[in-house]
């Protein structure tokens, strides 16, 4: 047995042997084709510095030559005011690279410089990844062979390691005994050293068990922070294995069970130190690689938190990445950097890495809370939080937009708490997340006034002032249930009062317009939301426009331009609550003096929108305010049409084939009005329009596909109505098919769809005609199962022969070709209708004569035709004779 294991070991030995053989040949290989390119690339270079030299040298001498003939022209001049200037010395310039020179050249330059960096280094690399295969196959080694005892495998494996990282150091400090020009030996050195170490640590603890979890938890860390400040001397690559060693620590010891302040503390060093060195080295690649392994820790550790101090612990890890990742590049590690100088908002919301910090710092918090509900600690989080995102903004005007998210975030923290609030106690609006409510209100009001008065420049914290407020009242008093929002009203108008009055008394003293704006719309929002809570909740959608109006008026008593995001924003609030409130539950039976809603507040909001129009007179607003009023003009046609004709508003999930057919032919006419209003509008509100005209196309559409398959009256017992021209076909096929009809004549319809909206209008029309026809003579229904009368199918053929003529006398006066090709089309087809199924059920004198009538139909129309032609050729021969 001793001997076959000898054997088996020498055969294993001979081909590791075999395979360094084989790498060093490759190695060897390489080399000398590198060397022989570099050689050839530093004779080049030296011939061309050689002839760079001597243009610089003849350049020299005759720069030289001129201007000793400068000073003898000077010393012979007898009048030197009279003699000519002295004119500047010619130096000749490099001719400018054209702007226009193709992209790719660069791009075959930097490729060039990247294959000679490469070939000059690449032995070098290749050496070290030899060296890092020596360690990981002594460590391979050291499992298997069994020749000395394991504890000398393992050291001597550890002295290799230790040895490349000595080594390296040591040609660091004397690369000229050894003729190194470059540290990329040394680095490649250590590279190495550190993956032997790396390896020697994991197989002594996991293999061995020579070292427990907790003495080699120590040694990798040691080792991984080594590596990552070894960057400092030896290059980013370095730092590039010590940073993914270190985060792949945690993993590898997962045995331990750390606990989640174990795990933060760790993953927080090693991300400080690895933001240090990459700032160090300056390599972007190395910030992006920690912060993927910081911020993917970050969600480990919220999915493994649950008790109230592992939440505090998550707390603090979120804010610890918020500092490293964010404010760290901005204000730097002391925090000394400021700024105050206002940002415009397309600065601020600028994607940048400082905002990829902040949203992923922000985000497993949020996360945590709503995965597992409401928690008490939530408060706390919150607060602090917000009191971090604040405090940032005073700091840094870079920051100005965080105010607002720890509003969001404060909020955020209301939808969850209000729910679990008791509302039993008699004094529950002191408590809870009612008195949170009052808390956050009064401290954003606070610190908003305090901004205001230290930076009156920063138009951020007028929006805070103006908007906190409001939107936190209004958010608990919502949320709470209506038993208890009566009690609350009293309160929450009576400090909505007071907060108001102290808005308009706090910024009345300053003489910028954005805070004298924000304080007056700050009392009009409040005292819009206490007569919103008094009345019925349609009414908040009036508050917000009375609110826009508000903004409109102080802007021009004030001379004060309000930013138009700001204004396109409220308009938009406005216009989707409208339109999504009469699908809503709680709409549907919600009335106002007696009155269904939508009659008394689509048309007060248009009066709104119009006077607002009026007070902004603002070009680049118009087309959002003009848009705006017609699309509730379309709004009020829809719901007025419908709940006058069907009794209530439309529902999506239970639509009936009234609503149905009224939804599809009122969206079909507002997807046309936006087509127009496509036409004449500017180029900044083009896209909405055609936005939503496309989506009210498409959703008419699949509301037709609907009726025509599911609610069909051919094929359901539908009841249309007992009046022939007046019944539930026209808004279901006749309206639709003119309004596609008169879209392509007014050229509204893109010309490559423009074919296909014909036929469909065509499509509408024929299938409305036919459907009335039927409706006729069955009294209300259509259905197929009702069967054809004889007197029915006759009139289909009479009604449309005498279509034809119309048509195709018409294409004759107006010499249109379509129209021509539409009325002999149907002709043809109500000829062959006639012969095939009228006349197949006629027998004798009666065949006859009606073989006859056709006949004579057929001579007379073909006689009018000619007639018109003859009319009209007569009628271009006399102008073309006056003429």
């Amino acid at each position: 047995m001793l001997k076959k294991r000898n054997l088996d070991y020498l055969a294993y030995m001979f081909e590791i042997m075999l395979l360094l053989q084989f790498v060093l040949l490759i190695a060897i290989i390489v080399g000398l084709v590198m060397a022989r390119y570099a050689h050839q690339r530093i004779s080049k270079l030296q011939g061309e510095l050689e002839q760079l030299q001597l243009q610089v040298a003849l350049q020299n001498v005759e720069r030289h030559n001129q201007e000793s003939d400068l000073a003898v022209e000077k010393t012979q001049s007898p009048n030197p005011t009279s003699a000519t200037p002295t004119l500047e010395l010619y130096q000749p310039k490099s001719e400018p690279q054209s702007k226009s020179a193709p992209s790719w050249e660069a791009g075959q330059i930097k490729f060039k410089q990247w294959l000679e960096h490469l070939s000059s280094n690449s032995l070098l690399w290749l050496g070290g990844f030899v060296l890092a295969l020596g360690g990981v196959f002594l460590a391979k080694y050291a499992v298997e062979a069994g020749l000395i005892s394991a504890h000398a495998r393992v050291a001597l494996g550890f002295a290799f390691g230790i040895a490349l990282l000595v080594g390296a150091e040591y040609l660091v400090r004397y690369p000229k005994r050894f003729n190194i020009q470059t540290n990329q030996v040394s680095a490649a050195l250590a590279s190495a050293g550190v993956i032997t170490c790396f390896a020697m640590i994991v197989v002594s603890t996991h293999y061995y068990q020579f070292i427990s979890s907790t003495p080699a938890l120590i040694l990798t860390v040691i080792v991984t922070s080594l590596a990552t400040f070894m960057a400092l001397r030896f290059g980013p690559i370095v730092a590039f294995i010590g940073v993914i060693g270190s985060y792949a620590i945690p993993a590898l010891f997962w045995e331990l069970q750390p606990n989640t302040l174990q795990l933060t503390l760790f993953v927080v060093f090693i991300s400080a130190s690895a933001v240090y060195i990459s700032e160090k080295v300056s390599s972007e690649w190395l910030w992006r690689l920690c912060f993927a392994g910081n911020f993917a820790w970050l969600l480990i550790t919220m999915l493994i938190s649950s008790t109230s101090f592992e939440i505090y612990v998550l707390l603090t890890f979120s804010l610890l990445s918020l500092y490293l990742f964010t404010l760290v590049p901005v204000l730097g590690w002391r925090l000394l950097q400021q700024n105050t100088v206002a940002m415009s908002l397309k600065v601020l919301l600028m994607p940048r890495k400082e905002q990829a910090g902040l949203i992923c710092s922000l985000a497993p918090l949020i996360a945590f809370y709503t995965l597992y509900g409401f928690q008490a600690e939530l408060i706390t989080c919150s607060l602090i939080y917000a009191a971090f995102l604040c405090a940032a903004s005073v700091r840094h005007s870079a920051f100005d937009t965080w105010p607002m998210l720890a509003l969001a975030i404060t909020i955020i923290t209301l939808v969850l708490h209000v729910p679990t609030s008791d509302v039993s106690d008699m004094l529950f609006m002191y408590t809870g997340a009612h008195q949170f409510t009052q808390f956050c209100a009064i401290a954003f009001l606070i610190f908003s006034a305090m901004m205001h008065r230290r930076y009156p420049n920063r138009p951020a914290f007028s929006l805070l002032f103006a908007s906190a407020t409001p939107l936190l009242f209004a958010t608990s008093y919502i949320l709470t249930s209506t038993e208890a929002s009566q009690l609350l009203y009293s309160l929450w108008s009576v400090e909505l009062a007071i907060l108001a009055i102290v808005g308009v008394f706090i910024t009345k003293r300053y003489q910028e317009p954005h805070i004298l704006v924000s304080g007056w719309l700050l009392a009009n929002a409040n005292l819009c939301l206490i007569f919103t809570m008094l009345l019925e909740a349609g009414t908040l959608t009036v508050a917000l426009t009375v609110q826009l109006l508000a903004l409109a008026f102080w802007s021009r008593r004030f001379n004060f331009s309000a930013p138009d995001w700001l204004i396109k924003v409220m308009v938009a609030v406005v216009i989707i609550r409208l339109t999504l409130a009469p699908w809503l539950p709680e709409y549907q039976s919600e009335t106002i003096l007696g009155i269904h809603w939508t009659l008394i507040i689509y048309p007060f909001c248009f009066a709104l929108l119009y006077a607002t129009s009026a007070q902004l007179k603002r070009s680049s607003i118009e087309p959002w305010l003009s848009g705006s009023r017609l699309h509730l003009i379309a709004l009020f046609v829809t719901t007025e049409t419908s709940y006058f004709l069907v009794g209530d508003y439309p529902s999506v999930l239970t639509l009936t084939f009234k609503e149905s057919a009224l939804l599809a032919m009122n969206w079909l006419a507002l997807s046309f009005i936006y087509l127009y209003r496509l036409r004449v509008s500017t180029e900044n509100i083009k896209v909405v329009y055609q936005y939503f005209a496309c989506v009210l196309i498409g959703g008419s559409a699949l509301l037709h596909v609907h009726l025509f398959t599911t609610l069909n009256p051919l094929f359901t017992n539908q009841f249309l109505g007992d009046y022939f021209l007046v019944n539930w076909l026209i808004p279901l096929w006749v309206i639709p098919g003119a309004i596609l009809a008169i879209g392509w004549w007014f050229k509204l319809i893109p010309t490559q769809l423009s074919v296909y909206a014909l036929a469909a209008s065509g499509a509408f029309i024929a299938l409305g005609i036919n459907a009335l026809i039927r409706h006729y003579f069955h009294g209300g229904s259509i259905g197929i199962v009702l069967g054809i009368k004889e007197l029915e199918l006759y009139t289909y053929s009479a009604v449309w022969l005498l279509l034809s003529v119309v048509a195709i006398v018409w294409s004759q006066k107006q010499v249109n070709q379509l129209a021509h090709h539409i009325g002999f089309g149907i002709l043809f087809i109500v000829i062959f209708k006639a012969f095939v199924i009228d006349m197949s059920q006629l027998t004798g004198l009666y065949r006859a004569l009606s073989f006859l009538g056709l006949g004579l139909c057929l001579v007379a129309i073909g006689w009018l035709f000619q007639r018109l032609k003859h009319d009209d050729n007569s009628m271009n021969k006399g102008m073309s004779k006056l003429t």
